[in-house]
């Protein structure tokens, strides 16, 4: 695997007028920012930046970050809301006879 793909990045559209450019963010490396016209390019100035990251903190004998991609994600999220929210999400999941965690699983996912 590239060391790249061992990272999380989170990529965000910042084009206006549904003009394609693109910024990554790697929060293992103080949320290092790439850009790239193209998901490609942006995708190998990642590789780039986070080569580059790694040889800089080598060469200073700074620890590297361990890499994101080794951790495993349950799908159990545990989280407090207030008792009148959870009222209303359940309420919702019902009337569209959904499972109260798939329905707020699916308002989550719409971006």
């Amino acid at each position: 695997m590239k060391e790249h793909k061992k990272y999380d990045f989170l990529v965000h559209n910042i084009g206006e007028d549904g003009e394609k450019t693109y910024m990554a963010i790697i929060p293992a490396f103080n949320n290092a920012m790439v850009f790239g016209d193209d998901l490609e390019e942006l995708e190998k100035g990642i590789e780039i930046m986070v080569e580059t990251e790694i040889k800089d903190l080598k060469k200073a004998g700074k620890p590297i970050p361990k890499p994101d991609r080794k951790s495993k994600y349950s799908g159990k999220l545990i989280i407090r809301i207030d008792p009148v929210l959870h009222e209303k999400l359940s309420l919702e999941s019902k009337a569209r006879q959904m499972s109260l965690n798939k329905y707020i699983e699916k308002k989550l996912a719409v971006e």
